[in-house]
Protein backbone atom coordinates (compact mmCIF):
# COMPACT_ATOMS: atom_id res chain seq x y z
CA UNK A 1 0.00 0.00 0.00
CA UNK A 2 3.16 2.38 1.28
CA UNK A 3 4.61 1.92 -2.63
CA UNK A 4 0.90 2.71 -4.12
CA UNK A 5 0.54 5.92 -2.46
CA UNK A 6 4.22 6.89 -3.03
CA UNK A 7 3.32 6.42 -7.08
CA UNK A 8 0.34 8.13 -7.14
CA UNK A 9 1.24 10.98 -5.69
CA UNK A 10 4.74 11.16 -7.52
CA UNK A 11 2.36 10.88 -11.01
CA UNK A 12 0.59 13.84 -9.51
CA UNK A 13 3.36 15.70 -8.55
CA UNK A 14 4.42 15.40 -12.01
CA UNK A 15 1.36 16.28 -13.56
CA UNK A 16 1.29 19.44 -12.13
CA UNK A 17 4.31 20.99 -13.81
CA UNK A 18 1.88 20.24 -17.58
CA UNK A 19 -1.13 22.90 -15.85
CA UNK A 20 -1.18 26.65 -17.35
CA UNK A 21 -2.39 27.95 -14.42
CA UNK A 22 -4.10 30.79 -14.34
CA UNK A 23 -4.08 31.22 -18.15
CA UNK A 24 -7.48 32.35 -18.80
CA UNK A 25 -7.95 34.58 -15.67
CA UNK A 26 -10.24 37.54 -16.59
CA UNK A 27 -12.05 35.69 -19.52
CA UNK A 28 -15.56 34.12 -19.38
CA UNK A 29 -15.61 30.37 -18.65
CA UNK A 30 -15.80 27.85 -21.19
CA UNK A 31 -19.08 25.70 -20.43
CA UNK A 32 -17.38 22.91 -19.12
CA UNK A 33 -15.61 24.99 -16.62
CA UNK A 34 -18.81 27.00 -15.70
CA UNK A 35 -20.26 23.38 -14.95
CA UNK A 36 -17.63 22.53 -12.17
CA UNK A 37 -17.69 26.17 -10.79
CA UNK A 38 -22.01 25.93 -10.45
CA UNK A 39 -20.97 22.22 -8.56
CA UNK A 40 -18.18 23.62 -6.12
CA UNK A 41 -20.49 26.61 -5.53
CA UNK A 42 -23.07 24.44 -4.29
CA UNK A 43 -21.55 22.34 -2.22
CA UNK A 44 -20.58 25.66 -0.89
CA UNK A 45 -23.86 27.37 -0.46
CA UNK A 46 -25.85 24.77 1.82
CA UNK A 47 -23.50 26.11 4.71
CA UNK A 48 -24.41 29.38 4.23
CA UNK A 49 -28.27 28.18 3.70
CA UNK A 50 -27.92 30.18 0.24
CA UNK A 51 -28.25 29.14 -3.35
CA UNK A 52 -25.74 30.61 -5.78
CA UNK A 53 -27.96 30.73 -9.17
CA UNK A 54 -25.44 33.03 -10.84
CA UNK A 55 -21.71 32.62 -11.30
CA UNK A 56 -19.52 35.99 -12.39
CA UNK A 57 -15.97 36.18 -14.05
CA UNK A 58 -14.11 39.28 -11.90
CA UNK A 59 -12.51 40.87 -15.51
CA UNK A 60 -9.19 42.55 -14.04
CA UNK A 61 -6.71 41.83 -10.95
CA UNK A 62 -8.14 45.28 -9.47
CA UNK A 63 -11.48 43.78 -9.85
CA UNK A 64 -10.91 40.47 -8.18
CA UNK A 65 -8.68 41.61 -5.52
CA UNK A 66 -11.63 44.02 -4.27
CA UNK A 67 -13.72 40.95 -4.44
CA UNK A 68 -11.07 38.94 -1.87
CA UNK A 69 -10.66 41.69 0.37
CA UNK A 70 -14.28 42.66 0.54
CA UNK A 71 -15.22 42.26 3.98
CA UNK A 72 -19.09 40.43 3.16
CA UNK A 73 -16.90 38.04 1.13
CA UNK A 74 -17.66 34.77 2.72
CA UNK A 75 -14.87 33.26 4.85
CA UNK A 76 -16.44 30.54 6.01
CA UNK A 77 -15.38 28.56 2.84
CA UNK A 78 -11.70 28.06 4.66
CA UNK A 79 -13.12 26.21 7.62
CA UNK A 80 -15.53 23.74 5.48
CA UNK A 81 -12.72 22.83 3.36
CA UNK A 82 -10.06 22.77 6.68
CA UNK A 83 -12.33 19.85 7.94
CA UNK A 84 -12.77 18.08 4.84
CA UNK A 85 -8.58 18.15 4.40
CA UNK A 86 -8.44 16.92 8.09
CA UNK A 87 -10.66 14.00 7.25
CA UNK A 88 -8.92 13.23 4.13
CA UNK A 89 -5.27 13.33 5.78
CA UNK A 90 -6.41 11.18 8.71
CA UNK A 91 -7.53 8.69 6.12
CA UNK A 92 -4.43 8.31 4.23
CA UNK A 93 -2.33 7.93 7.91
CA UNK A 94 -4.39 4.53 7.67
CA UNK A 95 -2.56 3.44 4.78
CA UNK A 96 0.96 5.20 5.36
CA UNK A 97 3.14 6.36 8.02
CA UNK A 98 2.84 10.29 8.78
CA UNK A 99 6.35 11.06 8.31
CA UNK A 100 5.82 9.50 4.84
CA UNK A 101 3.14 11.53 4.15
CA UNK A 102 4.85 14.84 4.98
CA UNK A 103 7.11 13.87 3.01
CA UNK A 104 5.37 13.11 -0.14
CA UNK A 105 3.15 16.39 0.66
CA UNK A 106 5.95 18.20 1.03
CA UNK A 107 7.33 17.53 -2.12
CA UNK A 108 4.28 18.36 -4.08
CA UNK A 109 4.05 21.70 -2.33
CA UNK A 110 7.45 22.30 -3.78
CA UNK A 111 6.79 21.40 -7.19
CA UNK A 112 3.62 23.51 -6.96
CA UNK A 113 4.95 26.50 -5.60
CA UNK A 114 7.69 26.58 -8.08
CA UNK A 115 5.73 25.98 -10.94
CA UNK A 116 2.39 27.98 -10.14
CA UNK A 117 5.17 31.20 -9.52
CA UNK A 118 6.94 30.83 -12.34
CA UNK A 119 3.33 30.87 -14.22
CA UNK A 120 2.03 33.78 -11.95
CA UNK A 121 5.33 35.98 -12.97
CA UNK A 122 4.42 35.21 -16.60
CA UNK A 123 0.75 35.50 -16.33
CA UNK A 124 1.32 39.08 -14.13
CA UNK A 125 3.51 40.18 -17.37
CA UNK A 126 1.03 38.85 -20.11
CA UNK A 127 -2.60 40.80 -17.74
CA UNK A 128 -0.26 44.27 -16.66
CA UNK A 129 -0.48 43.21 -12.76
CA UNK A 130 2.21 44.81 -11.15
CA UNK A 131 0.97 44.24 -8.31
CA UNK A 132 3.55 41.52 -6.17
CA UNK A 133 0.07 40.82 -3.98
CA UNK A 134 -1.57 39.28 -7.13
CA UNK A 135 1.12 36.03 -7.06
CA UNK A 136 1.40 36.36 -3.32
CA UNK A 137 -2.30 35.38 -3.27
CA UNK A 138 -2.73 33.80 -6.45
CA UNK A 139 -0.14 31.65 -5.81
CA UNK A 140 -1.24 30.70 -1.79
CA UNK A 141 -4.61 29.60 -3.51
CA UNK A 142 -3.33 27.42 -6.33
CA UNK A 143 -1.10 25.72 -3.92
CA UNK A 144 -3.74 25.20 -1.78
CA UNK A 145 -5.66 23.53 -4.35
CA UNK A 146 -2.77 21.80 -5.14
CA UNK A 147 -2.41 19.86 -1.80
CA UNK A 148 -6.00 19.09 -1.64
CA UNK A 149 -5.83 17.24 -5.32
CA UNK A 150 -3.09 15.54 -3.29
CA UNK A 151 -5.18 14.69 -0.71
CA UNK A 152 -7.62 12.94 -2.88
CA UNK A 153 -5.18 11.15 -4.95
CA UNK A 154 -3.93 9.60 -1.77
CA UNK A 155 -7.16 8.57 -1.07
CA UNK A 156 -7.83 7.13 -3.96
CA UNK A 157 -11.40 6.63 -5.79
CA UNK A 158 -12.41 9.75 -4.89
CA UNK A 159 -13.30 11.09 -8.27
CA UNK A 160 -16.30 12.87 -7.21
CA UNK A 161 -14.57 14.79 -4.13
CA UNK A 162 -15.33 18.40 -4.70
CA UNK A 163 -11.65 19.37 -4.06
CA UNK A 164 -11.63 17.55 -7.60
CA UNK A 165 -14.24 19.66 -9.05
CA UNK A 166 -12.26 22.80 -7.66
CA UNK A 167 -8.80 21.61 -8.94
CA UNK A 168 -10.07 21.12 -12.42
CA UNK A 169 -11.46 25.61 -12.01
CA UNK A 170 -7.24 25.69 -11.44
CA UNK A 171 -6.76 23.56 -14.01
CA UNK A 172 -8.65 25.54 -16.75
CA UNK A 173 -6.69 28.62 -16.23
CA UNK A 174 -9.01 30.35 -13.92
CA UNK A 175 -8.94 31.24 -10.00
CA UNK A 176 -12.08 30.25 -7.62
CA UNK A 177 -12.36 33.19 -5.52
CA UNK A 178 -15.75 33.28 -3.15
CA UNK A 179 -18.77 33.77 -2.78
CA UNK A 180 -20.08 37.37 -1.96
CA UNK A 181 -24.27 38.05 -2.02
CA UNK A 182 -25.02 34.54 -3.82
CA UNK A 183 -22.77 35.31 -6.12
CA UNK A 184 -19.73 32.65 -6.83
CA UNK A 185 -16.80 35.11 -8.24
CA UNK A 186 -14.43 33.38 -10.60
CA UNK A 187 -11.36 35.36 -11.99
Amino acid sequence: MQNSIENILNKFNNSILKINWFDNIGQNLQKETKNHTFKYASYLSPRIKEKVDIIKTASTWTHAKSIINNPDCELFIWGEEKRDENALYNDILRKTSEKDLQKYLSLIAQTSNESINNMLIKVAKKNNIEDPYFVKVAGGAAALACYQKALIVANENLTNHIFNTKFKIYTSGHWPLTMLKSFFWVF
